[in-house]
């Protein structure tokens, strides 16, 4: 990462193409993540006042029980939590722990630069509209959720793969593309998605086939940069890039 390189690709360009992402406008305010809505207002914890012990299987849960212990600590606040949020807690912990953050440090450099030279930023975020959240989040704290496939995955990412994310960050910042390639890790986002983008709930509220329809977004905006311009500058996460069925 060289921002003087960037710049004067930025300086050149007749649009800024930014990276996708999920905007949720609820009647509560405007959310990057469906994560954060259920959290806001309750519905992240189990149903019948359930422990995560009471809905995790044995295995899963002695997988579970160490890690939390050593990236969170005493407190037993998610173990009220349904699988997916807990899950979620222990990888914020772990990457705040390791001395890394998740959000994105691109961004607001991008978004600065592209302003300074006065070139028109486009976005591509998928907008999806709840009317009635708090009657959406009533139905989705009584709902069953097949959320252990995620709860199974985000722990196996933190086993054995917090290592390996600081090699990522540090292959990226240096270009190093075969370490990318190489470094690859696992689609744990995906699947987490799947918890919240797939079943009744989600087709009434217009949340289903979120990654398709964001793709088609950012390739049409890519397509007519491509026709229209000389030069562009696009941003996208690694994972879209070098990924099996990346944008490029």
């Amino acid at each position: 990462w060289n921002t003087d390189e960037v710049e004067a690709v930025i300086a050149r360009a007749q649009t800024v193409i930014m990276a996708p992402q999920i905007e949720l406008r609820a009647d509560v305010g405007r959310f990057r993540t469906l994560l954060m809505v259920p959290a806001l207002l309750r519905a992240r914890r189990n149903p019948d006042g359930k422990q995560l012990q009471d809905v995790v299987p044995p295995a899963l849960y002695a997988r579970w029980a160490p890690l939390k212990a050593r990236w969170i600590g005493r407190s037993d606040r998610v173990e009220r939590w349904r699988p997916v949020f807990a899950a979620g807690e222990l990888y914020a912990s772990a990457i705040a722990r390791m001395r890394m953050r998740q959000d994105g440090i691109i961004e607001p450099v991008v978004t600065r630069l592209a302003k300074a030279h006065r070139v028109p930023i486009v976005r591509t975020d998928l907008e999806i509209r709840v009317d009635d959240t708090k009657a959406a989040l009533r139905e989705f704290g009584g709902a069953p959720l097949d959320d252990l496939p995620c709860f199974e995955r985000m722990l196996a990412r933190i086993e054995r793969d917090l290592q390996h994310m600081g090699e990522r960050a540090n292959a990226w910042a240096v270009g190093d593309i075969d370490a990318l390639r190489a470094l690859q890790g696992e689609n744990t986002y995906t699947v987490c998605m799947r918890t919240f983008t797939q079943g009744a709930l989600a087709k009434r509220l217009g949340v289903e086939d979120v990654d398709r329809r964001v793709e088609a977004k950012w390739l049409e905006a890519a397509e007519t940069a491509l026709a229209q311009n000389q030069t562009t500058f696009a941003v996208l996460p690694m994972s879209l890039v070098l990924g099996e069925h990346g944008y490029l």
